[in-house]
């Protein structure tokens, strides 16, 4: 495989030194012939001599080695005498104690060479307060235990049961459930209708839960289900909060998600609801894995919270199976799809990405549908990347990283060891651009 081209932030190439130099190159081509008469001819008995077949040095030389050997010897036995007192009491003051005494400080600092001096500034900043821990994470998940390595597909055993609890014509209001979901429509929903919410709504779940990322998706405090809310019109869900732009928006401080019914292949025709038999339940899945998430969210960055969603997302879902054995193929329909081609991926720079805000996303998200497309795809290019791509591609980083979270360590504490590992965001470019050129992939960073 030939190497990744070179980037803006790749090293100064090195110098081959196994390479013939272009100057006098005949100095390391050119060979000189053996001359016949060096050799002894073939078979000859002094082509190999034996040792005992060697004649003996003449006697003076035997002598004069003897006498040099007996001169190094007692040069190296007064030596040794010298210096032994001198190493002896060197070695105490080693293993009596490992904090030298202030005296001898300060005669190590004499000795010493002179620290180099910091050019002058204006002014000192403040030291900015150390980081404090957050509590311990604490779940009651409802679901089966994580996979210990990447599953290959998740799928449901079998269709789940809807169970009717509200269906109220006169007040608008219906709800049912299918655990661990709760469903609160403003409209009636039809049989099939429900199932199919209920197969993309649990599968979803059951995704979540058995990715060894061990999030334990846990439902939001005082409720006993995750509850979803879905709409029969984008007026009533931009009413009841939904995001504009958007065709699905999770609120973490009602503990829902808000789902217009147009967003996901329903259909009201003739005051009846219709499904499209499709199973492009991105926007849907991505909603749910925010939810599914939400004991995390306070301790995430924003890039991870939308990256792995996206990445929920992009997985191939087929009536209640998730198939996540070519990942790689969905990553690149996925960015097919988002107007990208595979030589040519636009991608903003981690430094960018990691530190856009809440408000500028949503901006984006609101008034610039280039700009938002490009944060999505960033972020699910970089959460791809360190699920399948950073260390030995096995998540391990990512996944102790949120087990530090999971214990309570400050997030940028737990990010710069896990994740970033003392790269800077030039360096982690870098190695984000060669990881993808690895699989036939080139990035462009931009702002």
């Amino acid at each position: 495989m030939s190497p990744p081209p070179p980037s803006e932030f790749s090293d100064a190439p090195k110098p081959n030194f196994w390479r013939v130099p272009e100057a006098a190159p005949e100095k390391y081509t050119k060979a000189t012939a053996i001359e016949p008469d060096v050799l002894p001819p073939h078979g000859s008995r002094s082509a190999y001599p034996k040792p005992w077949e060697q004649p003996a040095p003449p006697h003076g030389r035997l002598w004069f080695v003897m006498g040099a050997m007996a001169g190094i010897a007692a040069v190296t036995v007064t030596f040794y005498s010298e210096i032994s007192a001198v190493t002896e009491r060197e070695m105490g003051k080693l293993f009596s104690t490992t904090t030298p005494p202030q005296n001898e400080k300060a005669a190590i600092k004499k000795d010493s060479a002179p620290a180099p001096v910091a050019p002058p500034i204006a002014e000192v900043p403040k030291a900015l307060p150390a980081p404090t821990s957050l509590p311990s994470l604490s779940f009651h998940s409802m679901g089966p235990a994580a996979e210990t390595s990447w599953p290959r597909g998740v799928a449901l055993p079998d269709t789940p049961e809807v169970t009717v609890i509200k269906e109220d014509t006169a007040a608008g209001e219906f709800i049912y459930r299918v655990p661990p979901y709760e469903f609160r429509s403003d409209t009636l929903l039809g049989p099939d209708t429900l199932r199919d919410f209920a197969r993309v709504f649990k599968s979803a779940w059951l995704l979540n839960c058995l990715l060894p990322l061990d999030l334990r998706p846990t439902p939001e405090k005082d409720h006993e289900a995750f509850i979803a809310k879905i709409f029969r019109s984008k007026a009533d869900y931009h009413s009841a909060g939904g995001m504009p732009g958007s065709s699905g928006t999770y609120l973490r401080d009602q503990g829902v998600i808000l789902v217009p019914l147009e967003s996901i292949g329903v259909k009201i025709i003739n005051n009846r609801v219709q499904t499209e038999h499709s199973d492009r339940h991105e926007t849907l899945i991505h909603e749910i894995t925010h939810q599914m998430m939400n004991a995390w969210l306070p301790r995430l960055p924003l890039w991870f919270i939308e990256g792995s969603a996206e990445y929920a997302a992009m997985a191939e879902y087929i009536h209640g199976r998730f198939y996540l054995s070519q990942m790689q193929d969905r990553l690149r329909l996925y960015l097919r799809d988002h107007g990208q081609k595979d030589r040519q991926i636009i991608m903003r720079a981690p430094a960018a990405l990691m530190t856009t805000t809440h408000h500028d996303w949503a901006q984006a998200l609101g008034t610039d549908h280039q700009s938002a497309s490009a944060n999505y795809t960033s972020a699910a290019l970089l959460t791809y990347y360190f699920y399948h791509l950073d260390g030995q591609g096995d998540a391990a980083h990512v996944i102790a990283w949120l087990r530090d979270l999971e214990r309570g360590r400050p997030p940028a504490e737990a990010l710069e060891e896990h994740l970033l590992r003392g790269r800077s965001p030039e360096k982690l470019a870098n190695d984000l651009a060669n990881a993808f050129h690895q699989t036939g992939m080139k990035l462009e960073f931009v702002n």
